[in-house]
């Protein structure tokens, strides 16, 4: 390994965002992503139309952070909305949904950080 690339282990309890991270900083271990706040650097975030959306749950499957919310209902799933403190606002849920149910809209949404975004 480069030595000039630094290591950092980050357990889960820290919560460690993205802010207080070494400039050239490697992540090191698996299924770090939940660990990382990294919701305040979005320029946009997307929000869903309950009304259009099937909940077929490809925004689900393509999400590179897991910050689709889903909850089962009886046999099926429900997709409720996106986990603010960890959508970075990088839009692929909104290019692969087949029924266009989910928009990009412009602003971070900082101030609500705690409820999923929804329409």
């Amino acid at each position: 390994m480069n030595k000039d690339i630094k290591r950092i282990e980050v357990p889960c309890e820290e919560k460690l965002v993205w802010e207080r991270m070494p400039v050239g900083n490697v992540l090191v271990g698996g299924a770090n992503s939940q660990c990382l706040k990294t919701g305040t650097w979005r320029v946009q975030h997307p929000t869903v139309n309950k009304e259009k959306c099937t909940n077929c749950m490809t925004c689900w499957l393509f999400c590179p952070d897991m910050s689709i919310v889903v909850e089962k209902k009886g046999d099926k799933y429900e997709m409720l909305g996106f986990d603010p403190v960890h959508c970075k606002g990088c839009g692929v849920c909104s290019k692969v949904c087949p029924v266009n149910a989910i928009e990009m809209v412009l602003g971070a949404d900082f101030e609500n950080t705690e409820k999923p975004f929804l329409r």
